[in-house]
């Protein structure tokens, strides 16, 4: 969450009958959210997750200036 509180909105956890599970915004103090990625580096958007597999999730935000 890079400091942030997730969405009370957003699963913890899921199973396989809740598929295309849209993910709610997160938030940070003096931030704003920038998207949900599923690696690191923060190169890949996601908006759904649509898949059986494990799926970890980062939180990108942007400084509001």
């Amino acid at each position: 969450m890079d400091g942030g509180t997730n969405n009370v909105g957003n699963p913890a956890t899921f199973v396989s009958g809740d598929l295309d599970v849209t993910l709610l915004d997160p938030t940070k103090d003096s931030y704003t959210f920038t998207a949900w990625h599923d690696s690191s580096a923060l190169d890949s958007v996601v908006t759904v997750i649509d898949t059986f597999e494990d799926t970890e999730l980062w939180a990108e935000f942007t400084l509001i200036e």
